[in-house]
């Protein structure tokens, strides 16, 4: 369940597609001495050099522990560069990345090493410190004992003594008798392999170390395992990340057991994800078996950061000040809190999933200003409550402005499973008409509707229902750009600018359209997918993808999702997905939303080709 407040929608997810609609930025550069953090506006953005895209005014920078400097950022000045190289360093390296040591020296009080003492014997795990409280990161399978009556106890570094005989879990326990802290399981996340503990309080504040930063890393950038692999307390380990996948960081820094639960590290001493489980593999060669290295794999920051927050990921699905050129920051600020609620009680009122679902299709909406739908069938009774939940918490004069808001940023329609079209009313959604098919144009914003006897109508401003001239035999129907498209039961697909109609001339299709920003996608009965632009089919008329069980798309960009679950990217002509647990695709602007079986929700950035993941 989405838990309260979601702290939710308020970062993430349209950066990319919807970087057009943000206010005007500058780009800056601020050079620090090498060995040193760079902070930009209070956050932190790298080591000896970093760059910001700022929104034009005063802000601070500062390298370091130092004392942060103003700075002016003003709008046209193009790349400026501030440069506080003059300020004495200590310990600059070549690389301008922390050394090794640094980066233990700065790890390792945050670390911890669990051991838990039960019937079966003795288990041992890793944490990691994250907030000066005493909240302890670390996997679910490292506390599970714990939950079944065995006796935990958390160890600091700096307040034990090393084992006499290395790796000896014995006589380390012997030697730090009483040492060990009692610590309590906060919470465990439902499907991933997550654990919450809380320390016991005490006067000073505990060494942690801060959530983020994988979102920068590449394949083959260098990281660092910091844990307790088989008793050897507080090693660190080194090696490069080999893959970026939905949900996991795949690296080669070795982990053992008793590595679980322990920091994953970047060169810039970054917490970027907590490792979780190594693969191994043994092949047959000859006569004898053969031990291959195994791969090491981390949960990604965000994901622990989504669990903290208990807001089932959500929290990064809307940029909140880029909903629209002509949007102010007070007007997004109202829709985002306005999707947050309604979110909220769609997951406490449904399920997590459908309420995942339901705000993908607002994002959708959000980038083609209202000119969509729910693009799945929806109870309206749901929507609306959640609507009406939301609506109920603002003030009079906010409240007032909610339904011209809702007309450019919320999806236009939803289609129930009755086959009733309901239109958005202000801000609720009423029943309108029955239907079989229906279409919102993405550019026009045109209402358009298929009834049971074939005939296609559009809804004029007045929501009065006009007939399409020309159609007839109608059971499928999309538009854009002033086009509206249907398939008729003859197989066929006719296209009408509202005067006259033609066939496009393609052979019988399996009865699935989509078109957005004047491209239009078919799939025929063998699954193979076709494209249309501009009076003329892709390819010569040939497929562009085969086995495709359903697409998604905006404009020229577009995602395929197979029989097998695989996610296929048209940009990048190859799989992006090969884990086979896809259920649903959703194009926000050229990036892709993508629903697993369990529920979790990922993004996909094309510009930078790299997934995201974004809930349970």
């Amino acid at each position: 369940m989405l838990a309260r407040g979601c702290a939710l929608i308020r970062s993430l997810l349209l950066s990319a597609a919807l970087a057009a609609c943000a206010s005007p930025r500058v780009n800056i550069t601020v050079l620090c001495p090498r060995s040193e953090e760079v902070f930009i506006d209070g956050d932190l953005r790298g080591v000896g050099k970093a760059t910001a895209s700022l929104a034009s005014g005063e802000t601070k920078a500062r390298c370091g522990k130092r004392k942060a400097l103003k700075i002016n950022v003003r709008n046209g000045e193009k790349d400026p560069t501030f440069d506080f190289r003059g300020l004495s360093g200590v310990g600059e390296n070549a690389t301008g990345s922390l050394t090794r040591q640094s980066i233990f020296q700065k790890s390792a009080p945050a670390t911890v090493f669990i051991v838990i003492q039960h019937r079966g014997g003795t288990s041992i795990g890793s944490g990691v410190i994250i907030e000066p409280g005493g909240k302890v990161i670390t996997n679910k399978h490292v506390v599970r004992a714990a939950l079944s009556g065995g006796r935990m106890r958390v160890y600091l570094y700096g307040s034990t003594e090393p084992s006499p005989r290395a790796g000896d879990l014995r006589a380390f326990l012997q030697v730090n008798r009483g040492k060990g802290l009692k610590a309590v399981v906060v919470k465990r996340h439902k499907t991933l392999d997550l654990a919450l503990l809380k320390l016991p309080k005490r006067d000073r504040a505990y060494p942690y170390l801060k959530l983020g930063g994988e979102a920068r890393l590449e394949i083959g950038a260098e990281v660092l395992a910091l844990g307790n692999p088989d008793g050897l307390a507080w090693s660190l380990t080194s090696g490069s990340v080999s893959g970026i996948r939905k949900g996991l960081i795949q690296h080669q820094a070795p982990i053992n057991p008793g590595n679980s639960g322990g920091p994953l590290i970047d060169i810039q001493g970054r917490l970027v994800g907590i490792n979780t489980f190594v693969r191994n593999r043994t092949e047959r060669r000859g006569d004898s078996n053969v031990a291959y290295a195994g791969l090491g794999f981390a949960l990604p920051s965000s994901l622990v950061g989504s669990f903290l927050r208990d807001d089932g990921g959500a929290a990064k699905v809307l940029t909140a000040k880029s909903l629209s050129p002509k949007t102010t920051d007070d007007d997004s600020d109202l829709l985002t809190q306005l999707l947050v609620t309604a979110v909220t009680v769609w997951s406490k009122t449904g399920s997590q999933p459908l309420a995942l679902r339901a705000a993908c299709d607002v994002l959708a909406a959000t980038v083609s200003q209202g000119r969509s739908g729910f693009l799945y069938r929806v109870n309206a009774a749901w929507i609306n409550e959640g609507l009406n939940a939301a609506v109920a918490q603002f003030p009079p004069l906010k409240r007032a402005r909610l339904p011209a808001l809702m007309a450019t940023h919320w999806p236009k329609v939803l289609f129930d499973a009755t086959g009733t079209l309901w239109t958005l009313n202000g801000s609720n959604y009423v029943e309108t008409t029955q239907a079989i098919a229906w279409a919102v144009d993405d550019t026009k914003g045109t209402i358009y509707f298929a009834q049971s006897n074939g005939s296609l109508w559009r809804l004029d401003e007045a929501k009065e229902a006009v007939p399409v001239p020309g159609s007839s035999k109608v059971k499928g129907v999309q538009a854009s750009q002033g086009t509206v498209y249907w398939l008729s039961q003859d197989g066929r697909v006719y296209a009408s600018d509202g005067k006259t109609s033609h066939k496009l001339g393609r052979a019988p299709v399996s009865g699935f359209l989509l078109a957005s920003r004047g491209h239009l996608y078919m799939l025929d009965s063998e699954r193979d997918l076709f494209a249309y632009h501009d009076g003329s089919w892709a390819n010569g008329g040939k497929p562009i993808a085969n086995h495709v069980l359903s697409v998604t798309a905006h404009g020229e960009h577009w995602y395929g999702l197979d029989g097998k679950r695989h996610v296929y990217s048209g940009d990048l002509s190859r799989y992006i997905d090969k884990d086979g647990d896809a259920v649903a695709l959703r194009a926000v602007g050229p990036d892709l939303l993508v629903f697993n079986a369990d529920g979790r929700l990922y993004r996909f950035d094309l510009a930078k080709e790299k997934w995201h993941s974004m809930g349970r």
